[in-house]
């Protein structure tokens, strides 16, 4: 038998130390409300094509799929999971990302002077009940509509259907304004 035979320790299998797994929490879905460039057709996104991107992922294990004030697209995505697709992934997360009114100075020379919006990101464990996201966390965030400049603006509970409330008088206030009354097009 050799030295280095001899002085070489053998362990159990649960002793293998720390594992590194590729994970990206910021992966939009088609459902995505604002700078959506996925394809679509008339029937609406063109979710076969984003699902066989996401199929084609062959070093990524973990996946928060984001939408903005909403999950809409997640719940779509654990639908299709339920359905055996993205079965190379082995963790969906919810993402919600919300576009906040607080301004920050950007650091970069380029854009001396200029400002950005924050973007807050909140991510949910997948044992989170999709039901109660939408009902003890989005319902509960308040947000202020204001169209006219010279009415009140109105708090707004963050749900599709008070999004929908607020964009039908919003396009009904701005004739230039168009899509649909989730999704308007200034």
């Amino acid at each position: 038998m050799s030295a280095a035979a001899a002085v070489t320790p053998t362990f159990p299998s649960t002793y293998r130390g720390s594992i590194w797994r590729k994970w990206d929490l910021h992966v939009h879905t088609p459902e995505s409300v604002f700078n959506n460039q996925f394809s679509h057709s008339a029937n609406g996104p063109d979710w076969e094509a984003y699902l066989s991107a996401i199929e084609a992922l062959t070093d990524v294990a973990v996946l928060g799929f984001t939408d903005y004030f909403s999950i809409d697209g997640y719940k779509r995505l654990r639908e299709f999971r339920q359905h055996g697709r993205m079965s190379n992934i082995s963790l969906l997360l919810p993402n919600i990302e919300l576009r906040l009114d607080l301004l920050i100075p950007t650091a970069s020379e380029e854009e001396a002077g200029k400002v950005k919006k924050v973007n807050a990101h909140v991510i949910f464990s997948d044992e989170v009940d999709p039901q109660d996201i939408e009902d003890k966390f989005l319902r509960e965030l308040h947000f202020s509509g204001l169209g006219d400049p010279q009415t009140t603006s109105e708090p707004c509970a963050l749900s599709r259907h008070q999004l929908q409330q607020l964009g039908a008088r919003l396009k009904a206030q701005q004739p230039t304004f168009t899509g649909s009354d989730y999704q308007v097009v200034c």
